[in-house]
Parts: structure tokens; sequence; C-alpha cells
């Protein structure tokens, strides 16, 4: 059963809003110190959100034509909801 089917104004602004995103994490990234020798190149919480996106561009690719299932829209969302968990804990470590 389709759930939600995606026009393409709602399709475009959606994209343009996450690469506008990863433009910006990009400077961030960019602007970081380069590890020394021995150091971690990688936060841990960077591994788990890097995990999470994947596997909702997993379940974006079986995605039939421009519509979402009722399954593949709460396996995007707990997707979503781990990645702002991940990123509430590390906050509250800081």
């Amino acid at each position: 059963m389709t759930l939600l089917v995606l026009d393409k104004v709602g399709v475009r602004g959606l994209v343009a809003a996450i690469r506008e995103m990863a433009v910006l994490l990009g400077q961030m990234g960019g602007a970081a110190q380069q590890p020394t020798a021995g150091q971690r190149t990688s936060h841990p919480v960077l591994g788990q959100l890097i995990k999470r996106f994947e596997a909702i561009n997993r379940t974006l690719e079986q995605a039939d034509g421009a519509s979402l299932t009722k399954a593949q829209l709460r396996s995007i969302a707990r997707n979503f909801a781990a990645i702002a968990q991940a990123v509430e804990k590390e906050a509250a470590h800081r």
C-alpha cells in the first residue's frame, strides 16, 4: 500500500535543503584540525550518523518510483530518530 507520493516541487525543495546541509557540513569538516599520528580520524558519533543515513538511502533506493510505503516511511523515521538520539546524547556530553 502506497502511503506517501512525492511530488516534484516537494522533492526539489527537500533535495535543495539536504544539499545545503551537505555543503555546510563539508565546510565545517574542512575547518577541522587534521589528526595527528595515532589520533582517530573520525568521531564515533559521525560513524553512527553515516550508518543511519546510509540505511535511509537504501530504503529510498528500494522505493517504487515516487512513492513510499508505510514500512519504508517507518524505517526512515526510525533512522532519523536514531540520528536525533545520537546528536542529543553527544550534546549532553558537552
